[in-house]
């Protein structure tokens, strides 16, 4: 994964409807979801320059009309400010990206193996390399 100059020490922050803020650091590592309002939805995300702090506004769900609260909610990251947590994110996204690869060789191993709906598995592939063996010798031989 290559990261810009510029997405470092960034943080991508992507709010759903049903309340929740999903962090991504450096617009790329999963940081996993905040919990914030059930029945809202976030409209705006400040950060504070300064510190780990986030003012959050919050819409409501079922509103017929466009508003945000004015008293915005607080989100605090204490530990944003590490540099420890960056480097976990790395590594636990490398491992993530690892497994899901394993995952696809091993189903990809399974396919030759045994086989798909348009071609025949190795498995069965040695049974009739036995079977042509013992026909030839056979048919040398006699035997």
């Amino acid at each position: 994964m290559n990261l810009s100059a510029e997405d470092e020490d960034s943080l991508l922050v992507i709010g759903d409807d049903n309340g929740m803020l999903h962090c991504f650091l450096d617009g790329s590592y999963y940081l996993g979801p905040i919990s914030t309002l059930s029945s809202t939805v976030p409209t705006a995300v400040f950060k504070d320059p300064k510190q780990p702090l986030f003012l959050l506004h919050p819409q409501p769900l079922a509103s017929d009309f466009l508003s945000a609260a004015f008293a915005p909610l607080s989100v605090e990251l204490p530990l944003l400010a590490s540099r420890r947590v960056r480097d976990f994110a790395r590594i636990s996204s490398a491992a993530r990206e690892l497994m899901w690869y394993i995952m696809r060789v091993i189903e990809e191993l399974r396919e030759v193996w045994f086989g798909s709906g348009s071609m025949s598995g190795a498995q069965e592939v040695g049974p009739k390399w036995v079977q042509l063996l013992e026909t030839r010798l056979r048919d040398q031989f006699g035997r």
